[in-house]
């Protein structure tokens, strides 16, 4: 249930990083607010998202109907599981898709893939949602 690209430490570390920096420019800015407040709500927005991602991931992790579970970052992604070989031209994307948005959930996966990109606004109760709904198919 990891990238196995990119470790969850190695993204951290990254994170530091980007905010090391952006302290930084906030230092030679003389402190601004305004950018500062906007920073902090992105790094908490990724770590709900990444949070829920993980604890849905390892909730699934022994579903039958999905394998492959990853997560990077924001990202979360998975293969439908179906008798036809995996891959982009799958033809279970119909099924997924039509499914979906029948549900109103809007994904758009690549043959039996599919993956979860919310933007850092989406609320906990519509993540929720969409998992439900993937875990319908």
């Amino acid at each position: 249930l990891s990238n196995s690209r990119v470790s969850l430490d190695l993204q951290r570390r990254n994170l530091d990083v980007l905010n090391e920096i952006n302290r930084l420019k906030l230092e030679q800015d003389k402190i601004n607010n305004r950018l500062e407040g906007v920073i902090e709500s992105y790094e908490l927005a990724f770590e709900q998202i990444q949070k829920s991602h993980q604890a849905w991931a390892d909730k699934m992790k022994h579903s039958t109907k999905f394998s492959t579970i990853r997560i990077f970052g924001t990202i979360l992604a998975m293969e439908f599981v179906s008798d036809e070989k995996s891959g982009y031209l799958n033809s279970n994307r119909d099924y997924i898709y039509e499914k979906c948005l029948s549900e109103g959930v809007l994904l758009r996966p690549l043959g039996n893939t599919i993956y979860i990109m919310p933007p850092y606004v989406i609320s906990e109760k519509e993540l929720q949602k969409i998992y439900s709904v993937i875990e319908s198919l």
